[in-house]
């Protein structure tokens, strides 16, 4: 993901930073919240200050699926990324 191009780069912050104030915002454990936000998303990315990862739905990247939903959730560390994505795995 390090070659994005500066058009995915603002869009993925964006959708990150809506969902953020939609998980400070829901009144549920934050960890909750995040994965309520990624049930029914193809592609999830957990953004972290330092980087991000696809953590769910990685095949559909791979194969470069042209129209996938699609949502960044901001996540501390990625620590909390590596929970997110143990969460969605179930």
């Amino acid at each position: 993901m390090a070659n994005m191009d500066d058009k995915t780069r603002r869009l993925l912050v964006a959708n990150a930073e809506a969902n953020r104030q939609r998980i400070e915002g829901s009144g549920r454990a934050r960890i909750d919240a995040m994965v309520d936000l990624c049930y029914k998303p193809d592609i999830v990315w957990a953004v972290w200050p330092n980087g991000q990862a696809v953590v769910k739905g990685e095949d559909l990247v791979k194969a470069g699926a042209a129209s996938t939903s699609w949502v960044a959730i901001p996540c501390a560390d990625r620590a909390e990324a590596a929970d997110l994505e143990r969460r969605l795995s179930y």
